[in-house]
């Protein structure tokens, strides 16, 4: 496996957190929730502590993820001309706060290391369709080395 930035196609766009004592704002607009206005479907997402969600892939739908709330460990993976490359992103709603774009064709996980629920906003370029959405064992043979490395 071989660690390249920008290797797999995710991107992630910060944004800066709006600071009130009444309560923070987290700002996105529009157009960093998908490269085909308008979106699709947007839907919030739990991941409870110490808990991995692995390994999705959409064949033609893309993510656009944001955390609303919590903390969160994305890794991306793809092969590129027989080579398995990944990229591992963190994610938080205080001092990372933006959107990570996951193109399709990328297997990803989601990692939630810490003691508390995170909560993501998503929002898809197309409607949900089962026959799209893939899904790999999180012990997968070609991947477990990443799950053993970034999972906890």
């Amino acid at each position: 496996m071989k660690k390249l930035i920008g290797g797999t196609g995710a991107t992630f766009s910060s944004r800066v957190k709006i600071i009130n004592p009444l309560g923070n704002l987290r700002h996105i607009e529009k157009s960093e929730l998908g490269k085909t206005l308008p979106f699709s479907e947007i839907y919030f997402s739990e991941i409870q502590p110490k808990i991995i969600k692995a390994w999705k892939f959409h064949s033609r739908q893309e993510q656009n993820i944001c955390v609303a709330s919590g903390e969160i460990r994305i890794i991306c993976v793809k092969k590129i001309s027989g080579e398995t490359i990944f990229e591992v992103f963190e994610l938080d709603s205080d001092a990372l706060h933006g959107v990570l774009t996951i193109p399709a064709g990328i297997h990803y996980a989601l990692v939630n290391a810490s003691e508390k629920v995170t909560i993501l906003l998503n929002a898809t370029d197309l409607p949900h369709e089962s026959t799209e959405n893939l899904s790999l064992p999180l012990e997968f043979p070609e991947f477990k080395v990443l799950i053993s490395e970034f999972g906890g």
